[in-house]
C-alpha cells in the first residue's frame, strides 16, 4: 500500500531522490495541464488575474523559506474540512456562500500553496509528484472560485 501512496501521504517508504529542479518541472507541467484545462473552460479575466497573484506569491514565498512548514498539513486539513462543513450546512439550508466563507477559504487554500511548494522544496521525491499537483492545482481553484465569489460572479 505504501507504494501507491509514496512519502507525501505519510508513509514511512524511503524513495529514491531525484533533483528538486526535476521534481519542480514534473509537478509544475501537471499543473500547467490542468491550468490550461481550466483556462480554456473559463473566460473570467477579473478572478484569474487574481488567482494566479497569489499562486504566484505563495508559491515564491514557499520555496523561499527555510523553515520547515510540512507539520501544517494537517491543522490546515482540518480547517478546510470545517470550512467544507459549513459550505455544505449552508448549502442545504439554502442561505448561499457568505463573503467571510469564501475569505476563510481562499485563507487556507493560500496557505496550503505554501505548505505543498515548501514541501516540494524540502521533502519530495518522485512519487509525490502527482500528489502535489494535484494539491497545488486544488488549492487553485478553491482561489478561483472564493475570487469569483467575492467579485460578485457566483460560482
Amino acid at each position: 500500500m505504501s507504494d501507491l501512496y509514496g512519502s507525501y501521504a505519510g508513509t514511512t517508504r524511503a524513495p529514491a531522490r531525484v533533483s528538486t529542479a526535476t521534481l519542480f518541472g514534473q509537478v509544475m507541467f501537471l499543473v500547467g495541464i490542468a491550468i490550461a484545462f481550466l483556462a480554456v473552460g473559463s473566460l473570467v479575466g477579473k478572478a484569474a488575474g487574481g488567482t494566479a497573484i497569489i499562486t504566484l506569491g505563495m508559491g515564491a514565498y514557499g520555496t523561499a523559506t527555510s523553515k520547515d512548514l510540512a507539520r501544517w498539513i494537517r491543522p490546515l486539513s482540518f480547517a478546510m474540512l470545517g470550512l467544507l462543513a459549513i459550505s455544505l450546512l449552508l448549502l442545504l439550508f439554502g442561505s448561499g456562500g457568505s463573503p467571510l466563507l469564501s475569505l476563510a477559504i481562499l485563507a487556507i487554500s493560500a496557505a496550503f500553496l505554501i505548505v505543498d511548494f515548501n514541501y516540494l522544496r524540502r521533502h519530495a521525491t518522485e512519487d509525490d509528484v502527482i500528489w502535489i499537483a494535484t494539491g497545488i492545482f486544488v488549492s487553485i481553484v478553491n482561489i478561483f472560485l472564493s475570487l469569483l465569489n467575492l467579485f460578485g460572479g457566483r460560482s
